[in-house]
């Protein structure tokens, strides 16, 4: 009788979730965290001479908070996600595995980042950990289950998040890691190519990522990334007019854009 009972409250309380990732209900992630300063002040203190920053208790135990607008889910990014507020965007270097079952996208999200590192690469400001000594990297993944939840605090899902359209001409680095749309694109070999490159394809038997053009009408380019262990890898690439969604980065003097899923593709 006693196993008839557990059973049968174990499956009440498992019905009461609305969280599809991790069982939780909404009330549950109402924390009453508030922000005290926003992403782009964030990036003030790197990108006006100050360069990489760790932050300590002297900044007063900044807080930042934005909505996830792009995670691991489809492997195109891998283990990070992003942060977007109504000022800028930025990468949390997180470090773990399946990041999406946790900060899924439109998960409201708080970091503390007294104790992390802000730093950049090509562009994308990030806050992760201080790098090792002698690493190349300016900063390096959290990794730790325990700091993660330190410094990352959850709350209420604000529903999914609203790319801002723009055209390949009005790209500026401000839009370096937001989730952007572009419409009329047409992509170089669009048919005959797959989005990254297959094992076979590579020097060193691994899946490689691959960088495609596509152009606007007015002849306007930007490369399209992916990654070589995205689900979407070895897809073949569609003809004909396109509108892409994704986040916007940048590789040398020319802007990228990563999207997130298959449906971010969208063939007029």
């Amino acid at each position: 009788m006693r196993k008839i009972i557990y059973i049968i409250v174990v499956f009440i309380i498992a019905g009461c979730s609305s969280d599809s990732y991790t069982g939780y209900s909404e009330n549950d992630f109402r924390t009453g965290t508030k922000s005290n300063i926003s992403i782009d002040s964030v990036k003030y203190y790197y990108r006006d001479g100050g360069g990489v920053t760790t932050f300590t208790s002297q900044y007063n135990d900044y807080i930042i908070s934005g909505t996830v607008t792009a995670n691991d889910r489809s492997g195109n990014f891998y283990r990070v996600f992003m942060l977007e507020d109504h000022s800028g965007a930025i990468e949390i270097k997180a470090g773990l595995y399946d990041l999406y079952s946790l900060f899924p996208v439109g998960r409201k999200v708080f970091v503390k980042i007294t104790g992390l590192t802000l730093g950049q690469e090509d562009g994308m400001y990030q806050l992760g950990l201080q790098p090792t000594y002698g690493s190349s990297y300016e900063t390096e993944y959290i990794s730790s289950a325990l700091l993660v939840d330190k410094h990352i605090i959850r709350d209420i899902y604000t529903g999914v998040p609203v790319s801002e359209e723009t055209r390949i001409s009005d790209l500026t680095d401000d839009h370096i890691g937001r989730l952007m749309k572009i419409d009329g694109l047409k992509l170089d070999n669009g048919g005959e190519e797959t989005w990254a490159y297959s094992s076979n394809e590579t020097y060193n038997g691994l899946p490689g990522e691959k960088d495609i053009k596509a152009r606007d009408i007015n002849g306007d380019s930007i490369y399209v990334y992916t990654s070589g262990y995205a689900d979407f890898a070895l897809d073949k690439t569609p003809s004909g007019d396109i509108s892409i969604t994704g986040i916007i980065m940048k590789r040398g003097r020319s802007y990228r854009i990563k999207f997130r899923n298959e449906y971010d593709i969208e063939t007029n």
